[in-house]
């Protein structure tokens, strides 16, 4: 028995002004608070005049009020341009504890309800949802499809792109319905099986949820593209797993499983080690497994636990009880909590005896070795790893490996004899490990391996899939940066661009080159740099298709091009080009363009420009001050910035 009540809600933002209680079945007199008031954030309290009772069930109102904000959480005010005029909207933002920012409410993951929202506004003003709408005076007529009703809304200027988007979202609806053995019954967007029909017992798990909405995402993108044209497991190597290694190679990461005690250390890990570590070592587990096991593993976890809460160790058990039903020797959990309970990853080194014995070694990567450790999280197994591995030659060529070809090193081993055997390597043979980089791990060799494989990029670089040809350029890079390879080694992973045509290999290479421009932007080698650069694209182009003419340069300005004609502009000219961008920006509906006419006012020389760039949009977040910071001339504005602004800039 208690008498008082608790619910969470950010007291500094809203104004409770009364409780009333009954009974929720037949008639009771309501219990009248005898005092409000707040305890330490997030919570608010009533104190009542009689105790309630274990098992009745009671009803709680309670009359509040809030402002409507501009601090893009809870209930806040929006706005965009549409010609001249600005828009004004009313929108939510209540991921993950901003809920309690609009209204009072246990907005907890273990906590689930149904809410009901009534919404009062004057003609011709629309409401939108995530969900269906109960009743309204308006009619709003959706296209069905089976049991969905799934609409689209758009500004008029993106009416041409509604199609396409309610068929690929109904499409992928139905797709991942099949894929995960259910039909998700809730009528609203979200995240559907993984976070609502399945929820995170509590923040520990936080990744589960971004983990496998950002692997999902190319699950649904890879079942839309038939032709493959946009090879998007190829883009998943460079824009996840290479992307969240610049994070995880530091110091100062963090594992993906933490405890968590309170809100405000669960917001700081809605990063990328969250979102793109968990999504690659959810495709990683998933090759161990084979697609299969992994995707039966993932239908009874769903069956298991709907409408209940789970944590790691659930689905774990899953995929371990899917695999011995599949006659697979592995053990799930064993294998993931040394991906999960520690931080960072490991660099593979592979060398070739005389007689083709392979010998793998693992040690953690860090990309300053020297770098000190914090100490906040300590790793249970001294930063060893179940790993699995996967290699080929330059004589076999086998690069359609599946899960019977990983060959393990598990955390008792720093060097392991792999069992396996390989055909006798001459000077001018390779051996390449991490096949299409299923393994969350960088790969090093010896010299003189290195250098076989840069001779095969030269001769015939086709040989080798786009992906791991984009894996030789970041881990050579990488190792040369943190003293595990020889610089020598980084470069002459890029001599053969001249040839490459695909995507990914660039997209590696356009990285480690953006680092040598700024490093080399002060010194007599920056003009030899750009040569290199020009003399290696240029091949590309023309082979692509792109005709570098003036006829073409004075038509539109072609959207792959256009972040590198709003910068060239804004550089080269003064304020009034600058001007005309922010003009341009301002007026932009285009969410794409507009963040490129925004990034690009980070471009002019003129210091006091920059200065004003900083102030521009606050819901840009990061990406303005790693704009300016980009600048030669704005390093030390951005910096003198995110000092003066870090307690807000860490709110946000």
């Amino acid at each position: 028995m208690t008498d008082s009540l608790k619910h969470i809600s950010d007291s500094s933002s809203l104004s409770t002004q009364g409780v009333s209680q009954g009974v929720s079945q037949g008639v009771s007199p309501s219990i009248a608070p005898s005092s409000l008031g707040t305890t330490p954030p997030p919570t608010a309290s009533a104190r009542l005049d009689d105790e309630l009772k274990v098992g009745d069930q009671y009803s709680v109102d309670i009359a509040f009020s809030g402002p409507l904000t501009d601090d893009l959480a809870g209930l806040y005010l929006s706005s965009y341009k549409r010609g001249n005029d600005t828009v004004y909207l009313a929108t939510t933002q209540f991921e993950s504890p901003d809920a309690r920012e609009a209204f009072p409410c246990f907005d907890e993951p273990a906590l689930k309800a149904v809410f009901n929202v009534t919404l009062l506004r004057k003609p011709p003003l629309i409401s939108l949802s995530n969900t269906r709408i109960r009743a309204t005076e308006q009619s709003y007529k959706m296209l069905e499809k089976g049991i969905l009703n799934f609409g689209v809304w758009a500004r008029s200027e993106f009416a041409s792109s509604m199609e396409y988007a309610l068929a690929t979202g109904m499409s992928i609806l139905d797709y991942y319905g099949t894929y995960f053995g259910t039909n998700f019954p809730l009528r609203k967007q979200g995240l559907f099986w993984f976070g609502n029909l399945v929820t995170l017992a509590w923040w520990d798990d936080l990744w589960l949820n971004e983990g496998f909405a950002s692997y999902v995402e190319y699950i649904g993108m890879d079942f839309i593209d038939k032709n493959n044209s946009w090879k998007v497991w190829e883009q998943f190597a460079t824009d996840v797993i290479q992307s969240v290694f610049v994070m995880d190679q530091l110091t100062t990461s963090h594992p993906l499983y933490v405890p968590v005690a309170t809100v405000s250390e669960m917001e700081q890990y809605f990063d990328s080690i969250s979102y793109e570590k968990g999504a690659s070592v959810i495709r990683m587990i998933k090759f161990c497994l084979g697609e299969g096991t992994f995707q039966r593993g993932l239908q009874r976890y769903l069956r298991d636990h709907a409408y209940a809460n789970a944590n790691h160790t659930d689905l774990w058990r899953a995929w371990d009880e899917q695999a011995r039903q599949d006659g697979q020797q592995i053990n799930v959990a064993a294998i993931m909590d040394t991906w999960t309970l520690q931080m960072g990853f490991p660099v593979i080194r592979l060398t070739v005896s005389a007689n083709g014995k392979v010998t793998a070694t693992q040690k953690r990567f860090l990309i300053n070795p020297a770098a000190k450790d914090p100490g906040r999280f300590q790793s249970p197994f001294n930063y060893r790893w179940h790993v699995p591995i996967t290699i080929t030659t330059s004589k076999m060529a086998n690069f359609n490996v599946t899960e019977e070809d990983v060959l393990w090193l598990t955390p008792n081993d720093d060097t392991k004899e792999l069992n396996t055997s390989i055909p006798t390597l001459s000077s001018n043979d390779w051996i390449l490990g991490n096949i299409h980089q299923y393994g969350y791990y960088r790969v090093n060799y010896d010299t003189r391996n290195w250098e076989a494989l840069i001779r095969q990029l030269q001769k015939d670089h086709q040989l080798i899939p786009p992906i791991n040809r984009a894996q030789i350029i970041d881990d050579a890079w990488n190792l040369a940066s943190a003293g595990e390879t020889d610089i020598a080694v980084a470069l002459g992973t890029l001599d053969y661009l001249d040839t490459e045509t695909d995507y990914v290999p660039w997209e590696a290479a356009a990285l480690q080159l953006g680092k040598l421009k700024t490093r080399l932007s002060n010194t007599d080698g920056y003009g030899a740099l750009m040569r290199f650069i020009t003399d290696k694209v240029k091949s590309p182009f023309t082979k692509l298709g792109f005709d570098d003419s003036k006829a073409e340069a004075l038509e539109s300005i072609p959207p792959s091009m256009s972040s590198i004609v709003y910068c060239t502009g804004v550089r080269e000219g003064g304020e009034s080009e600058w001007n005309l961008m922010l003009e341009r920006y301002r007026q932009e509906s285009n969410p794409s363009q507009k963040t490129q006419m925004l990034r690009s006012l980070a471009c002019t020389s003129k210091v006091w420009l920059l200065e004003v760039t900083l102030d521009i949009k606050r819901d840009e977040g990061t990406g303005v001050i790693a704009s300016v910071a980009a600048n030669v001339n704005g390093r030390p504005l951005a910096w003198d910035f995110v000092r003066e602004n870090w307690d807000t800039i860490i709110a946000k």
